[in-house]
């Protein structure tokens, strides 16, 4: 669990959860405001998207798309 990626990669599956049981529980019976409610979605969303990119960044998958692309041009 030391490893950043696997912390990264948890904090996204954390954020969709809580979408999710959110999203649920708003459906089942309106536990939140609306208005709280999209704020929740929102934020847990950006966090996820966030975690997303910095995870794709340190695996390295932008680069080696960046010179794939170099290489077709040639």
């Amino acid at each position: 669990m030391s490893d950043p990626n696997s912390r990264l990669l948890f904090s996204m599956i954390g954020a969709v959860a809580v979408i999710v049981l959110v999203t649920i529980a708003q459906i089942l019976g309106p536990v939140l405001p609306w208005n709280l409610y999209i704020k929740i979605i929102l934020f847990a969303l950006i966090v996820a998207v966030i975690c997303g990119l910095i995870l794709t960044n340190n695996l390295g998958l932008l680069e080696k798309k960046k010179d794939k692309d170099e290489n077709n041009k040639d």
